[in-house]
């Protein structure tokens, strides 16, 4: 994390899209959600069961999954922006929004394609869960959890090797059978991270709360711009990583301030 922040310094302007990619996520649900809500009899809908859910047109479950991949394709967009960035620096260049996001808009059709690939996996794994008793939700979590981890350097394979969705994910399950200690460990240190850095955020927002005045509606605030920078961060530093892991799995020679020996060691026999 500290050498991905040592990357992110040069380029403090990548922070931007992260937010760029909430903001464009919130327009775009306020576009499809609004006139649905509008359009519904709330209080024919209003009731349970059956009946309830027949009221409900098939417009909205249409709605509903357009939504689903909107946001997929966004997320995955700004990712990819991100990754393109993160590439450029790695490279000896340097990358501003605008280069990072015409990087991306390159791959547009191929990061449509990976959209639809985990909105369809995503949709499958979430009915198997619903669907399924104690033992299957775990298997189905496991799965899941298989699924993203083994999928982790498909971004950066779609950018940076210019390949369709289907070969990346096949590319990356490669990857990841040379890289799985580095891509584990390193991902784990990333979440536990973050899971610390949010228990003051937390506590601070707890104690606001606790207050119920002024001083604690400020506080409360406060939390939650720190909780948001604290996700920015985060997110461009876990691309940063992304990008670092696959140059490490393809054995490419950086320029940016990252070791590899770094990586080699974070999942080595003692």
């Amino acid at each position: 994390m500290k050498q991905s922040w040592a990357v992110l310094k040069h380029d403090r302007e990548l922070i931007w899209l992260p937010v760029i990619s909430a903001l464009v996520a919130g327009i775009v649900a306020a576009i499809i959600l609004i006139p649905v809500g509008l359009s519904q009899d709330w209080d024919a809908v209003s009731g349970t069961g059956e009946s309830a859910s027949q009221q409900v047109g098939g417009g909205v479950y249409l709605a509903i999954a357009g939504l689903t991949l909107a946001l997929a394709f966004i997320s995955i967009f700004f990712r990819a922006a991100l990754v393109s960035g993160a590439h450029e620096r790695m490279m000896g260049g340097d990358p501003t929004v605008r280069s990072a996001i015409a990087g991306a808009l390159e791959r547009l059709p191929k990061l449509f394609g990976w959209a639809v690939i985990t909105t369809i996996v995503g949709s499958i794994l979430r009915a198997m869960e619903q669907r399924a008793g104690l033992l299957g939700r775990i298997v189905v979590n496991m799965v899941g959890m298989a699924w993203a981890v083994t999928t982790f350097l498909v971004i950066p394979v779609i950018v940076i090797e210019n390949s369709g969705a289907v070969d990346s994910t096949k590319r990356s399950v490669a990857l990841f059978r040379h890289t799985w200690g580095e891509n584990l460990s390193a991902q784990v240190g990333f979440g536990l991270i973050g899971f610390l850095a949010f228990i003051p955020i937390v506590i601070l927002a707890a104690i606001g709360a606790t207050i119920g005045t002024l001083l604690g509606f400020v506080l409360i605030a406060v939390a939650v711009m720190a909780g948001i920078a604290l996700i920015t961060v985060l997110s461009a530093l876990g691309a940063i990583f992304q990008t670092a892991l696959y140059h490490y799995a393809v054995g490419t020679e950086l320029a940016a301030e990252l070791d590899a020996t770094m990586l080699r060691d974070s999942f080595a026999r003692k």
